[in-house]
């Protein structure tokens, strides 16, 4: 299905070594809190899930199908998939080497590598093995020791080291970021106290 320049995919995305051995997944979806489904089944969740099988693929792959020419870019990348970020990016190093994108994730650490079974050191070590700079949600610079900490949000900003829009997130994304939270704090409190 094609719409002006969106293609729409039937895949669950994930890691390489599970493409190469499985054509399918089982997707643990919850009707009664929809936005916790996923590949693998939160442990917390007590209402009964449907198990879905679906077709796997990885993001490189994916493009692949689309035959990019000489003027394909990819230049942004945003994924939220319930903790198995990690796995949709180990999918997507080709695109990461080529194209360089500014990616954003939700970044659930500890939980989400509980969840699909990687470690601190590998999430870390495979960004810096592309060259990708990670900040905070809010513009610092994420580092292992931000891994822990209960006051860092989830969600992740990853930059290429040669990408463009490096020394805007280093000189200004700080910035922009603290005026978007004043703002949606604002507006929250504001729907807070209407009746």
């Amino acid at each position: 299905m094609e719409i002006d320049n969106v293609i729409f995919f039937c895949s669950a995305i994930t890691k390489p070594d599970i493409v190469k051995t499985q054509k399918e997944i089982t997707f643990n979806y919850f009707p009664k809190n929809d936005g916790l489904s996923g590949i693998k089944r939160r442990p917390e969740e007590k209402t009964q899930e449907k198990i879905i099988t679906v077709p796997i693929d990885t993001l490189d792959n994916i493009i692949n199908t689309i035959k990019p020419d000489e003027r394909t870019n990819i230049p942004f990348i945003k994924i939220d998939v319930e903790g198995g970020e990690f796995d949709v990016l180990l999918g997507a190093e080709k695109i990461m080497k080529k194209y360089k994108p500014v990616i954003t994730i939700e970044n659930g650490r500890q939980y989400s590598a509980n969840l699909y079974n990687y470690t601190k050191k590998d999430f870390f070590d495979y960004f810096n093995s592309l060259g990708y700079c990670l900040f905070q949600y809010t513009g610092e610079i994420f580092t292992e020791s931000d891994w822990s900490k209960e006051s860092v949000y989830w969600e992740t900003w990853l930059v290429h080291n040669n990408s463009e829009y490096l020394q805007f997130f280093k000189d200004h994304y700080m910035s922009f970021a603290t005026i978007f939270m004043n703002d949606r704090n604002r507006r929250c409190q504001s729907c807070v106290f209407r009746n």
